[in-house]
């Protein structure tokens, strides 16, 4: 009986722990949005795209 109970607790308790890192992700992205929207005073892109940022050659 004690692994009946344990094994769908363990499996639901581990559904929880991934949807809340889902949820944490989500929200230290829009967090770190919303401070570069205070501090530069300009929209940011959507992730995923790099608008004017280029990225640095190797060696330079």
């Amino acid at each position: 009986l004690g692994l009946a109970v344990a094994i769908p607790a363990v499996l639901g308790y581990n559904a929880l722990v991934r949807g809340n890192k889902h949820i944490l992700i989500r929200l230290n992205s829009f967090a770190h949005d919303l401070h570069a929207y205070f501090v530069t005073g300009a929209r940011v892109s959507a992730h995923g795209e790099n608008g004017n940022v280029r990225t640095l050659k190797k060696g330079s």
